[in-house]
């Protein structure tokens, strides 16, 4: 159903938008992930520190963030979040800031 919306993709391009979508989900089976967070100056390190606990924050409130979207929505918002927050997590110390 076409939404009136300027933020909205027109229906004939959302086949586009959804590959674009899929490729951001995919991993580069060729890239070389280098912990690069030993070079990293003391700002860099409390960045990262701090990054760090929000994300494990969220993966550790996932089923507090479920229910609540549960009780309006449809419930996937704390599964969602934990699964991008240990993704992050993942690549974190790979970023180059």
């Amino acid at each position: 159903m076409p939404v009136d919306s300027p933020s909205w993709p027109p229906a004939i391009n959302v086949q586009k938008y959804q590959e674009s979508v899929i490729e951001l989900g995919k991993k580069d089976e060729n890239a070389d992930a280098k912990d690069i967070s030993g070079a990293d100056d003391d700002m860099t390190k409390k960045f990262r520190t701090h990054i760090k606990k929000v994300l494990e924050k969220i993966i550790s409130e996932e089923p507090v963030l479920t229910k609540m979207d549960a009780d309006v929505g449809d419930g996937d918002l704390g599964i969602g979040a934990a699964r991008a927050s240990k993704n992050c997590l993942e690549i974190l110390n790979t970023l180059d800031f």
